[in-house]
């Protein structure tokens, strides 16, 4: 049987430990983890979702702005321009 793996640590995802990554707060923190575009259909394992959770009680909510994700202003810019 082929299980998922995960994007954090590269194992196996038994079914039932698996964590979508999601939009906004999930998707940036493991796109900067990675350093690499994150789809928000990726799976993390129990451990690595533990780990993005620990860091969001340790940022004390300063990253609140960034759960909810907007892709057409993302890709727009501010003024609504396509860059």
């Amino acid at each position: 049987m082929v299980y998922p793996v995960c994007i954090g640590c590269s194992s196996g995802i038994r079914y039932g430990q698996k964590f979508k990554v999601g939009d906004g707060l999930g998707k940036l923190f493991w796109s900067v983890r990675r350093l690499s575009r994150v789809n928000s259909n990726d799976f993390i394992c129990q451990q690595c979702q533990l780990m993005f959770v620990r860091w969001t009680k340790e940022t004390n909510g300063e990253f609140k702005n960034f759960i909810t994700n907007d892709i057409e202003k993302d890709e727009a810019g501010f003024n609504g321009e396509v860059r």
